[in-house]
């Protein structure tokens, strides 16, 4: 006879535990699963398990449960031994009674109770008990205070988790006998608020904050109707004698359907679980969407860019080939905190790449396909992770693809030069196509330099991708009535005067957001941003430039077509003795001239811009 904890503690120690040939297994958790399973595979020829009350009240894993089933253990429920007999130190029958399910215990489980005259014998050589775990209460003095129940854990304060001894307090299995890690944690932090109270002098229930227990969560409408995946098991016929995994895992399919039922935990699913954890009271899901309004004096638009979409490369493999990533995601190789501990591996196989291809220049200078203006930062931070890689991986090569080098930049020419010297390689040249032979990818080019085509085997690519705009600039152009170049990027009032003032008063750009730039430009130009609005609040008086929109109002029909074509809405209809005439708002009013081109009736002109007052300065500079 063995306990199940010791027999599987023996068994893991390659001790020597004599299996028999009919063995019976007392008990009905996970420890009793686990024994059964063993001792079939030690090759004992018939596995009972027997257990007191019904599959339902059964604590074992239901996975676990129908695995043993599968392998030909048997299960007797509502069953107990009462006796073992044997001859001569040798184990050979229990005596077993069957049981009927009464009233719950402390446990919520219906009592099992015994059928007068249901006695039996079951044949047995081996019996493995995984019942009767008891806390060990060996420490305590013999004159101790502390209650104890009758199956030897503490009796404690269902709120406070105090014993009857003031300032001992218990939790875990010590009080609630064999049970799960997690209960042992939860019972831990209750005790641990309880022990700061009793240290603090504080009552330990008045104003005590209590979790409240999840009741039930609706399940969102996807994971309810995506059944869950059953995982791949070893065949029964190759369990038998040997200790082999059994779980296989998931095939790809299957992962793909269980990633459907996975909660998102990253959103809010309306679990509602946050809000009762919140001590604070801060989480409302009841809130709904609401406008709110600000009074600003000025407004700096920073919103950066993002990498060209890699999707749109298809010649380079881009979203096909695992390995073929963006300068970005290398960077994240690159990084300690990154997904690899800043080891660089192939993200198809975790093997570190030998060889390494960068290229450059990957949708910018492109104007037959795609986009024409250079993304300024590619030459320096390919320069900066070829070198990195070289540090990491001595002996790869580093390989980079260039049209030609803009290293525009305070030490930035001698930081290309030591790539250089650190064995980096440059050619000059584009690539046409990169491709998968044999595991390796292979890059097709051309050396501009010596004139020839180029095909180099390598491990991994990595693309240094053109910077485009936020994808939504475009409303946010709208609101707040600033302008952008013909690609997105928002345009300054003038490239030289204003660099990080926007044609509407009191908005300024800066970064990214106004053009491809480095950190150190961005920086800069962020500071000129923030300099322009504290000078702009330091005023007394804003300045304002007197070139604005007039009507004349004899000529003005009141046709309101030069109404909605006005970017800062400073332009309306007004009634002037019962004749309809446009009026224009000279404070907001910039002098772009939509109006003016659009006005049938050339009512409208810029005030100190008219036309004689053109000609005017003319005859003046030419009388000069």
């Amino acid at each position: 006879m063995y306990y199940g904890i010791d027999f599987l503690r023996r068994v893991n120690l390659s001790d020597k535990v004599e299996i028999g040939e009919n063995v019976v297994v007392v008990g009905g958790g996970n420890s009793a699963i686990d024994a059964a399973r063993t001792v079939l595979r030690l090759g004992a020829k018939e596995v009972t398990i027997v257990y007191r009350r019904s599959l339902k009240e059964m604590p074992a894993d239901r996975d676990e449960i129908e695995e043993a089933k599968n392998e030909g253990i048997k299960i007797r429920f509502l069953t107990t031994p009462t006796k073992f007999s044997g001859e001569i130190g040798v184990l050979k029958n229990m005596e077993c009674i069957r049981m009927k399910l009464g009233l719950p215990d402390e446990s919520g489980r219906r009592r099992p109770e015994p059928v007068t005259g249901s006695e039996f014998v079951i044949p047995v050589d081996m019996v493995i008990i995984t019942i009767g775990q008891s806390p060990d209460t060996s420490y305590l003095p013999e004159n101790t205070n502390i209650s104890i129940n009758k199956w030897g854990g503490f009796i404690v304060d269902t709120d406070t988790l105090q014993t009857s001894v003031p300032g001992i307090f218990a939790g875990g299995d010590a009080v609630r006998g064999p049970d799960t890690v997690i209960w042992a944690i939860a019972d831990g932090k209750r005790a641990a608020v309880s022990i700061e109270r009793y240290l603090s002098g504080l009552d330990l229930k008045k104003g005590r904050i209590e979790l409240e227990k999840v009741k039930d969560i609706r399940l969102p409408r996807i994971i309810r109707n995506t059944k869950r995946e059953k995982i791949c098991t070893l065949s029964l016929e190759k369990r038998k004698g040997n200790f082999n995994e059994v779980n296989l895992g998931y095939t790809e399919e299957q992962v793909k359907s269980e990633a459907m039922r996975c909660f998102s935990c990253g959103g809010c699913i309306e679990c509602r679980e946050c809000e009762k954890v919140c001590e604070q009271n801060a989480i409302d899901h009841n809130l709904k969407d609401r406008i709110i309004e600000e009074e600003v004096g000025a407004i700096i638009v920073a919103t950066g860019c993002e990498l060209y979409p890699i999707e749109k490369i298809p010649e380079y493999g881009a979203g096909k080939y695992e390995d073929v990533i963006n300068g970005l995601q290398f960077e994240r190789l690159l990084s300690a905190s990154g997904p690899t501990d800043g080891q660089i591996k192939r993200p198809s196989d975790n093997k570190v790449p030998k060889r390494v291809v960068f290229v450059s220049c990957v949708g910018s200078r492109d104007p037959e396909h795609h986009l024409p203006y250079c993304s300024k930062i590619c030459c320096m931070y390919t320069a900066k992770q070829a070198m990195l890689y070289k540090h990491k991986v001595p002996n790869g090569e580093a390989i980079i693809f260039y049209i030609d080098i803009r290293a525009g930049g305070k030490g930035y020419e001698e930081f290309v030069e030591r790539a250089q010297k650190e064995d980096v390689m440059y050619i000059r040249g584009k690539v046409s196509k990169i491709y998968r032979n044999n595991g390796k990818l292979n890059v097709l080019g051309v050396d501009t330099l010596i004139g020839k085509q180029l095909e180099i085997e390598c491990d991994m690519v990595v693309l240094s991708m053109a910077m485009v705009p936020d994808r939504d600039i475009d409303d946010l152009l709208g609101k707040l009535k600033i302008a952008a170049d013909k690609h997105g990027f928002l345009s300054e009032a003038h490239p030289k005067l204003r660099p990080v003032e926007s044609i509407s008063a009191g908005v300024f750009v800066a970064g990214a957001a106004q053009a491809p730039k480095d950190i150190p430009e961005v920086v800069a130009q962020a500071s000129g941003a923030a300099s322009k609005v504290a000078d702009l609040f330091s005023s007394k008086e804003l300045k304002h430039e007197p070139i604005v929109a007039c009507v004349d109002e004899d000529i003005c029909s009141g046709c309101g077509v030069c109404i909605p074509l006005c970017p800062y809405d400073a332009r309306e209809l007004e009634l002037v003795d019962e004749k309809l005439t446009a009026k224009v708002n000279a404070v907001l009013c910039e002098g772009c001239g939509s109006c003016i081109a659009a006005c049938p009736s050339g009512a409208t002109g810029q005030k100190n811009f008219m036309d004689r007052q053109i000609c005017g300065m003319i005859d003046a500079a030419l009388l000069k």
